[in-house]
């Protein structure tokens, strides 16, 4: 499989500055097995639609300073050492994927049927050199079609919970709560880069049926579906911290159905 990026690695991946890539214009990734559209809409486009924290302009200052201690990881070789461990253990078309795009990490992955029947589909959080920022890489597959999308800029995000009825509240997109929760780990991550993988970051499974989930404790939208499976994303290595989200596929967006903070 091809893969085109436009705008968002025309500085060909090591070549620009770092202050250059975060004044480039990032594009959301969405790769298809034969073409690429020749635009793509972003979060910013879509009223309604979550923006990522990396993109939101009232963060800047703070994600800069994220930015910085994320790359240090990168730079240390930390992220390359769990890129590698699991690379291998992919299915070819994975694997051929990450070998022509080599600006991706590969830091967790989860694989199952997510975005509907008879599609198996795989998730992976993987960061993202180019723009040293952390970043979702949902795989969807169905017939002849064959496709990568980020999640928030190429598959957007509806926050279901921002409509429920509980008090629920987490600062950061998913893709930023993660790269937190990691960004902490720093120095042990530095002296043993493999225990990450000791942390299950994503899952693809029944909210419900899951008892990783106390979700008499959690927070559910009002669009959660019974008996659909959700990607869950964990938001903290300390507590029982997860966040779910559902696939839509007549909008084809995802929407967040479920949270729940602090739940041990």
């Amino acid at each position: 499989m091809k893969y085109t990026f436009g705008l968002l690695f025309a500085c060909i991946l090591f070549g620009c500055s770092s202050s250059t890539n975060q004044e480039t214009k990032e594009k959301p990734v969405t790769v298809h097995k034969d073409t690429l559209p020749e635009t793509a809409h972003t979060a910013e486009q879509e009223p309604g639609k979550v923006i990522s924290t990396y993109d939101d302009t009232a963060f800047t200052n703070q994600v800069a300073e994220h930015r910085g201690k994320l790359k240090n990881l990168h730079t240390q070789n930390v992220f390359k050492q769990i890129h590698d461990a699991q690379l291998s253990k992919l299915e070819k078309k994975h694997v051929d994927f990450f070998n022509e795009n080599k600006q991706f990490e590969i830091l967790a992955y989860a694989k199952g049927l997510v975005l509907g029947k008879g599609r198996v589909d795989a998730v992976f959080a993987v960061y993202d050199i180019a723009f040293e920022r952390l970043t979702f890489i949902v795989h969807k597959w169905a017939g002849e079609t064959d496709s990568y999308v980020e999640l928030y800029r190429g598959l957007p995000v509806i926050n279901g919970l921002k409509e429920s009825d509980c008090n629920y509240f987490a600062f950061g997109t998913l893709d930023y709560q993660l790269a937190e929760e990691i960004i902490m780990q720093t120095d042990p991550l530095i002296n043993k880069p493999l225990a990450y993988l000791e942390f299950t970051a994503i899952k693809i499974t029944d909210v419900e049926k899951d008892e990783t989930f106390i979700t008499d404790k959690g927070c559910f939208s009002h669009a959660f579906k019974k008996e659909q499976n959700a990607i869950c994303i964990s938001t903290s290595m300390t507590y029982n911290n997860w966040e779910c989200l559902q696939y839509n596929p007549a909008k084809d967006e995802c929407v967040i159905v479920y949270g729940q903070a602090f739940a041990d």
